[in-house]
């Protein structure tokens, strides 16, 4: 990959054959260019990647999706410059399966979600960035209607709201978005008095995206490619429905495609949704200024085979996505003026890209 003047770092999960690595490269934010990747650390299963800077430094927050003693979540002290990262410490997952992790806003605490372990776990974070030992478990019991998806509870996601007062748990397995109290000093957990949103029946909410407005929530399906249009109130703790529309073409065979990444762009003008298998393509929404609804603008091309994750780059300009079945990065245009996206700018070759992130000048 050819290297270029930079504009910030990238960070890039693999599960290579030889176990796991994050990689690091320069990113260049005229070009929507990667420079040559450099190894930053070796990991097992590296799946999911969070970033801090409350306290003035950088940090990486990463899940090994692996099983047993293997499964840890990992904090790296991050060189935005080399994008070197050091090892903090490691602590236990608390279960099977890591597959997604949040840092809060406030820097105090870090959640994770343990896909096949089907439970949370919460933690502190300490001034130098360090974990502490897992604070809040909570195991899911259960199953949903999909026998082969649904066999029993998969907690997908733990995301923290904006005031860090407040955690939402997608659980795929049992279709729920469950909302919990959090309190910032110890990172503990408390059932909210209306603690569980109901999602469809086989839907299988994934992964949510937060609106910058703050009153907006997007959750995706999984199992049905739809999103869920959610109204937050912030004050009372509670999610409400206000629609749900398709990221797939109007008459779409049922169970053939399923999404798997949610984005909202920086401008807020934008809900952005990866498509998989049947449907290698991306979803390109307008938000409507009244209410947050949804209207699907585009199908673009996403220029591999099975988006696992991409992000957006800070100006808003470019999408990095991972492409795990075609084990490439590819790299496509953002339009300022309508959300659209173009053909494939850029493609990189690298082994089973699992997530990707920016890490600031």
């Amino acid at each position: 990959m050819k290297a270029q003047p930079s504009a910030g770092r990238v960070l890039l999960c693999s599960t290579a054959k030889a176990g796991g690595v994050i990689q690091s490269a320069t990113w260049n934010s005229a070009t929507g260019e990667i420079g040559t990747l450099h190894e930053s650390a070796k990991i097992v299963s590296p799946a999911f990647m969070a970033f801090d800077r409350t306290g003035g430094e950088d940090r990486v927050y990463v899940v090994s999706e692996a099983n047993g003693s293997k499964a840890i979540v990992s904090a790296f002290a991050a060189d935005p410059t080399t994008g070197a990262l050091q090892l903090i410490n490691t602590q236990s997952s608390g279960g099977d399966g890591p597959t997604h992790v949040a840092t809060s806003p406030d820097g105090r605490m870090l959640a994770l979600a343990n896909y096949s372990g089907g439970s949370i776990t919460t933690y502190r974070i300490d001034s130098r960035g360090a974990l502490s030992t897992p604070v809040s478990h909570i195991q899911y019991m259960g199953h949903g209607p999909n026998p082969d998806r649904q066999e029993s509870a998969h907690a997908h996601s733990a995301r923290f709201t904006s005031d860090s007062r407040f955690l939402l748990v997608n659980n795929f397995g049992l279709d729920q978005i469950l909302i919990y109290r959090v309190d910032p000093l110890t990172a503990v957990l408390t059932p909210h008095s209306t603690p569980v949103w109901a999602a469809k029946p086989g839907s299988g909410p994934r992964h949510i995206a937060f609106h910058p407005n703050g009153r907006w929530i997007y959750c995706l399906n999984e199992l049905d490619s739809t999103v869920e249009i959610l109204q937050w109130d912030s004050k009372a703790g509670t999610v409400t429905s206000a629609g749900r529309v398709s990221s797939l073409p109007k008459n779409f065979p049922p169970g053939k495609a399923f999404s798997g990444e949610i984005q909202v762009s920086p401008d807020g003008r934008n809900l952005y949704i990866g498509n998989r298998v049947a449907s290698d393509t991306m979803a390109v929404f307008r938000i409507e200024k009244a209410g947050g609804g949804l209207t699907l603008i585009q199908l673009a091309n996403n220029g591999g085979r099975n988006t696992r994750h991409f992000a957006i780059d800070p100006t808003g300009r470019w999408l990095i996505l991972c492409e795990i079945a075609s084990n490439t990065v590819v790299i496509l245009e953002r339009s300022a003026s309508t959300g659209r996206l173009s053909e494939p700018v850029h493609t990189y070759p690298l082994e089973s890209p699992m997530f990707v992130g920016f890490l600031p000048n």
